[in-house]
């Protein structure tokens, strides 16, 4: 299984954007995870942190330039994230560390997150599918 863009350069850029946005603890907070998942790949931590993100993320307006948008559509194609919330493209960002290389696997964490997530979360999960 593929992605069709450049999930990595996505990723980054959508970390650029959430850094930028969110306080330092927060951000630190986020980059645990992120790193403590990164170790070892385990469904439920990926879980556990995909649900947290809404008590340690503020549920605010995400903040986009022109250039933001112009960037983010070259790397996936009508790619918009206005009117999202910073807890919403933390979620994005969070989908994208899946690691896609097996179809299997990827599909049933991501189908875990319907069973687990509460409404918010199924918000997120939904508008992040095209990425």
């Amino acid at each position: 299984m593929a992605y069709t863009y450049d999930a990595k350069q996505l990723g980054a850029y959508l970390e650029r954007l959430i850094r930028e946005q969110v306080t330092a603890s927060c951000w630190s907070w986020l980059q645990q995870q992120s790193d403590r998942y990164e170790k070892q790949y385990l469904p439920s931590y990926f879980n556990l942190s995909f649900t947290a993100i809404s008590r340690f993320v503020p549920r605010k307006a995400v903040v986009l330039s022109a250039q933001d948008d112009e960037v983010l559509k070259s790397i996936r194609k009508d790619l918009t994230i206005r009117g999202w919330e910073i807890d919403r493209l933390c979620r994005a960002w969070w989908l994208l560390k899946l690691p896609a290389t097996d179809e299997k696997p990827y599909t049933e964490q991501i189908e875990n997150l319907f069973d687990a997530a509460d409404v918010h979360d199924l918000v997120a999960v939904y508008v992040a599918l095209p990425l």
